[in-house]
């Protein structure tokens, strides 16, 4: 990078954090609505499920036969 090019990053950096501190209010108040929007996303469509039976699809074959071998032994279930 040349003195000039790095003259002017300076430059544009300065009037960013000036342009900033002068609508401070504005931009803590659109991080919240932010934050609080993302959380609300979170919250409704994020799941964990640890049913380790509902990791597989039924339609695979060692499913079928486990349960298949579940109902022929209902006594070894749990």
């Amino acid at each position: 990078m040349n003195d000039t090019s790095k003259q002017e990053h300076g430059d544009f950096l300065a009037r960013w954090a000036h342009t900033v501190s002068l609508r401070a209010p504005w931009i803590v108040l659109a991080a919240v609505v932010l934050s609080g929007l993302t959380l609300s996303y979170t919250v409704k469509h994020l799941r964990i499920n640890t049913n380790t039976g509902a990791m597989f699809s039924p339609d695979l074959q060692f499913r079928q036969d486990f349960d298949r071998y579940q109902s022929l032994f209902p006594q070894f279930k749990e």
